[in-house]
């Protein structure tokens, strides 16, 4: 029998504020949950892809971290994509107004977190959000 989680509407409300943005420079593509980007649309047909999904191994499951440990579970995560060919994009996740500080991330094509592959490598609680063509096409 699975168990079903609660997320606390608190941290729902962060997600959906959030901008998870592809990049360090001005041609960044921004996504927010539930938006339309048609910039990503297009890198999804330019990589041959029609999934990604944004991870994050800052503060896990909301609990602040050390910048030492950020830093670490970052490098960590950037191995973990590496092992089974995913290309990812490196970038960051912001909520505007607030204290949180910006956490760095990664966009990895091609990687269904609803239908992982890669199992129990990348742990679930360095999913940020998942995009999928059939959800923003």
């Amino acid at each position: 029998m699975s168990e079903v989680t609660q997320i606390h509407p608190d941290k729902v409300r962060a997600y959906l504020a959030t901008d998870y943005r592809l990049g360090h420079t001005s041609r960044d593509i921004v996504l927010n949950i539930g938006q339309h980007s048609a910039r990503l649309v297009a890198l999804f047909a330019s990589s041959g892809v029609d999934c990604g999904a944004f991870l994050t191994a800052y503060n896990p499951q909301g609990t602040i971290q050390s910048d030492a440990a950020n830093a670490q579970g970052h490098a960590d995560l950037a191995s973990m994509l590496q092992e089974p060919g995913l290309k990812a994009i490196e970038g960051s996740g912001n909520e505007e107004g607030t204290e949180w500080p910006a956490e760095k991330s990664y966009f990895a094509l091609g990687l269904a977190p609803s239908g992982w592959t890669v199992g129990s490598q990348i742990p679930s609680s360095c999913l940020q959000g998942e995009f999928c063509l059939e959800d923003i096409g």
